[in-house]
């Protein structure tokens, strides 16, 4: 930080209500994702867009359920950060199975794998929102809506973070210009301190506007003062002070939860306000939304919405496999894994951030299929942690299994003892690495890998 930068903050309580009046007994009741959230399939298609008006390519990923596939006039939601969400389409979905809200288009905007993703997110979403917004309105959303028919009265957005921050971008710009792009706004945990949003909520406010759009804000207890819940407990305050005719305005601080635990309690807790017929209802009172816990474990991929937990780099595609030769079981169900060591000497196959209690302590499995021309190569498997300490992401890598077997592998692993250079006891997410040592020569193939458990 060059310099000191005093700021005065104006303290609201954190208690439900918004700038309608929301009665202190009409909250949002709690409600526990639990594990049948694994219970259904879930289908995913992607494109990738050369985008006329940003200078990233992006990757838009639609997904819906089966069976809902082709109904007309269903409600949309778009995701930021895409890259990272293909995890969260299924905590939407999953309210649409136990029949909370209607079935949904949700559509994940990120970047492809090609793409440094750390910096082109920061750049789209905090630095030019702008262009970003001009991106989604005018090319974008014509793209998908062209493809699916939605309704286009309940668009959605969705972002955390840099992505909570264009949230916020986008409603205050669409409130001003008194467009409806879309009738309802979630952000997770703004990233909102050194931004234009303060003078252009108080030039909103200083206006007498008639919006008719939800809008839900949430941030954890557990974040920074400084950095998130100050700023937007400011700008809550500056909110409510206005007068802005239909605005639902909600308003939350998760307890116990973080920067990272926060996002997914948010985008369920803003969904079941904004489209499950809780529109008379204010925030959550305590909880709100609580999480699955994934204390154990069993990734057998009966269902493909298992596979969207998990991700390659670049150099390597991964896929949901349907073929029963490349099961441990015999049955349907495990990921093929399509690698090029040619274009890359790691493979990476892992979770998106997740918070997994007390993982360390527990012996990890994964069955690999491996095929005979690879077997003996001199390659090798090792395992992956992903931790954070404050906020910088820190990878793990125990020690290196040798790979000379050919059919299927079982690989196990426990960290707890070993040694680990970030926090062992806030694990964001795992998985395995294959790497091909430099005397090694180039493999092209496809591997298999299914019943992942602790």
């Amino acid at each position: 930080m060059k310099g000191k930068i005093l700021l005065l903050f104006v303290l609201v309580p954190l208690v439900a209500g918004s700038i309608q009046g929301r009665t202190a007994e009409e909250h949002l009741p709690p409600f526990s994702i639990e594990k049948d959230i694994y219970d259904f399939n879930l289908a995913m298609e992607s494109f990738v867009v050369d985008p006329e008006y940003t200078d990233y390519k992006l990757q838009v990923d639609l997904s819906y359920l089966p069976e809902n596939k082709g109904l007309p006039n269903v409600p949309v939601i778009y995701l930021t950060d895409g890259q990272w969400r293909r995890i969260d389409h299924k905590y939407i979905h999953y309210l649409t199975y136990k029949k909370i809200i209607p079935p949904v288009l949700v559509v994940g905007v990120g970047y492809p794998q090609e793409v440094p993703a750390d910096l082109a997110r920061m750049y789209d979403l905090l630095y030019d929102p702008h262009s970003f917004l001009r991106e989604m309105t005018e090319e974008i959303i014509p793209v998908v809506e062209g493809k699916y028919s939605v309704d286009q009265n309940r668009r959605i957005l969705f972002g955390a973070s840099a992505g909570g921050h264009f949230v916020v971008y986008a409603f205050l710009q669409n409130a001003l210009a008194a467009r409806k792009t879309f009738y309802g706004y979630i952000g997770s945990s703004p990233n909102i301190l050194h931004t234009q949003v303060f003078e252009t909520a108080e030039e909103l406010v200083s206006q007498k506007r008639n919006i008719d759009v939800g809008l839900y804000l949430a941030y954890g207890q557990k974040e920074s003062s400084y950095a998130y819940r100050s700023p937007n407990q400011r700008l809550f305050a500056i909110l409510e002070r206005g007068n802005l005719g239909k605005l639902r305005f909600w308003r939350h601080a998760y307890p116990g939860a973080d920067h990272y635990s926060t996002t997914r309690l948010t985008l369920v807790d803003g969904l079941r306000m904004l489209l499950g017929g809780a529109d008379r209802i204010s925030a959550p009172q305590e909880t709100g939304a609580v999480d699955l816990s994934y204390q154990t474990f069993f990734y057998d991929f009966r269902t493909s919405t298992q596979f969207y937990d998990w991700n390659t780099n670049f150099g390597a595609e991964c896929s949901y496999s349907t073929d029963s030769r490349y099961s441990v079981d015999g049955q349907s169900g495990s990921v093929r894994v399509s690698a090029d060591f040619g274009r890359c000497e790691e493979l990476v196959f892992d979770t998106s951030s997740v918070y997994f209690e007390d993982l360390a302590d527990k012996e990890i499995e994964f069955s690999v299929y491996i095929p005979q021309d690879l077997a003996g190569l001199g390659y090798e498997l090792r395992f992956l942690l992903y931790s954070t300490i404050d906020m910088d992401w820190i990878t793990d890598r125990s020690e290196g299994f040798a790979i000379t077997q050919s059919g299927w592998n079982t690989f196990q692993y426990k960290w707890r003892g070993k040694p680990i250079s970030g926090n062992i006891d806030c694990i964001r997410g795992f998985g395995i690495s294959i790497i091909r040592k430099k005397t090694s020569p180039a493999w092209k193939g496809d591997l298999y890998i299914d019943d992942i458990h602790w």
